[in-house]
């Protein structure tokens, strides 16, 4: 995770502000987006509600994998969605949503959390592909 151990708790408990960059677009991605931006914030509020669901220190890594390795869709130009299926054997599926803001200054996480087959399905069906899944063992 690019954050510390250290600085996430400073975070968590709000000694660090109620935002962080929890992680990184790569450039060509946000292109779509139309902004050169590239540091992915997460709201402070928004991080408590991920661990009130389970997610622990380690879970915040997905997100950045998910970035890297998973499917990038769009379907509106504000919006870029990531698709991640970790663990071939046991799969974990994953969706992030991130968000530029009207002026295309800054990269938001919205939403970020695992989903079922059959959602992944659906959400793969309805948005423009941009990037397909980077694990090459992923048969879909």
């Amino acid at each position: 995770m690019i954050i510390q151990p250290r600085h996430f708790v400073r975070f968590i408990d709000g000694r660090a502000g109620d935002k962080v960059v929890i992680a990184f677009l790569p450039g060509y991605l946000g292109g779509h987006l139309k902004t050169l931006q590239t540091d992915i914030s997460l709201r402070r509020d928004y991080a408590l509600k991920l661990i009130r669901h389970g997610v622990n220190y380690q879970g915040f890594d997905e997100i950045q994998n998910t970035i890297e390795k998973g499917y990038c869709l769009q379907n509106d130009p504000l919006h870029l969605y990531f698709l991640y299926v970790r663990e071939m054997s046991q799969p974990e599926i994953y969706f992030l949503l991130i968000k530029t803001d009207k002026m295309r200054q800054e990269l938001w996480l919205v939403t970020f959390h695992r989903i079922r087959q059959k959602q992944f399905d659906k959400r793969l069906l309805k948005r423009f592909l941009l990037r397909e899944h980077g694990e090459d063992e992923f048969m879909g």
